[in-house]
């Protein structure tokens, strides 16, 4: 089966619909939508964004940090920091403006 869209997946994404972004993953393996990761964090989903690294979605820019931070996840930013790369200055003093994430730091 071939999907004509990516539409549904990264709308599953972005919603944080964590089984029907794995339906996809299983049935369309071949779809490879590089910002479905940024779509999770966006939404402050850390279920979705943690099962999208752990299938081989890399946390390899410091933009996913700054795009929690947005949502106030402060878990997700932690769970970024943590498994992403390197703070550079901007993110940190991005990150400086609240307590909790100084914490994550």
């Amino acid at each position: 089966m071939k999907l004509l869209s990516t539409a549904p997946i990264r709308q599953a994404a972005s919603k944080g619909n964590l089984n029907m972004v794995k339906w996809f993953h299983l049935n369309y393996f071949d779809f490879c939508e590089r910002d479905l990761l940024q779509l999770a964090v966006r939404s402050g989903r850390m279920d979705v964004t943690r099962w999208l690294s752990e299938h081989g979605y890399e946390i390899n820019t410091l933009e996913l940090v700054v795009a929690a931070v947005e949502t106030d996840n402060v878990t997700l930013v932690r769970w970024l920091i943590e498994n992403g790369p390197a703070l550079d200055v901007s993110t940190a003093a991005i990150l400086a403006r609240n307590e909790e994430y100084m914490e994550a730091m």
